[in-house]
């Protein structure tokens, strides 16, 4: 990752008129330092906003709970569990819109809301909410 973040930080920098003479080894100063910083200030906040959230008992449960081994493996799943969770919704959300279209269509006309284009055409209600 680090020639990815090295090249688009020449190149920002680049942009900027800076030539940077060892962008690489720039890219891994930054990075160290960066990270420390970095790592700190998501400690601190998620300590608080798991405060916020959840009581000392329910925060010794999930601490807990992540020292099992079931725990632990659904700790590690999170991202993994996020990315399913994205691709579920997604998918939902088009099935949801695709078949609710005709009875939002239905409920435009009954409306008398209308759909024009940019030159004032009218445009089919149906068509415009399936993609079309």
């Amino acid at each position: 990752m680090v020639p990815i973040m090295s090249g688009a930080m020449e190149t920002q920098f680049r942009n900027m008129g800076i030539t940077i003479s060892d962008p690489v080894a720039f890219t891994d100063t930054f990075t160290e330092e960066f990270r420390v910083q970095f790592t700190e200030i998501v400690r601190v906040e998620m300590a608080d906003a798991l405060e916020n959230i959840f009581t000392k008992e329910e925060l010794a449960d999930i601490v807990a709970f992540i020292g099992t081994p079931s725990g632990a493996k659904f700790f590690a799943a999170q991202g993994e569990l996020t990315q399913i969770g994205s691709r579920i919704g997604e998918m939902a959300g088009a099935r949801a819109g695709q078949d609710a279209a005709e009875r939002i269509a239905a409920r435009m006309d009954a409306q008398g809301i209308t759909f024009t284009d940019a030159s004032g055409k009218p445009l089919d209600a149906l068509k415009l909410l399936r993609g079309y």
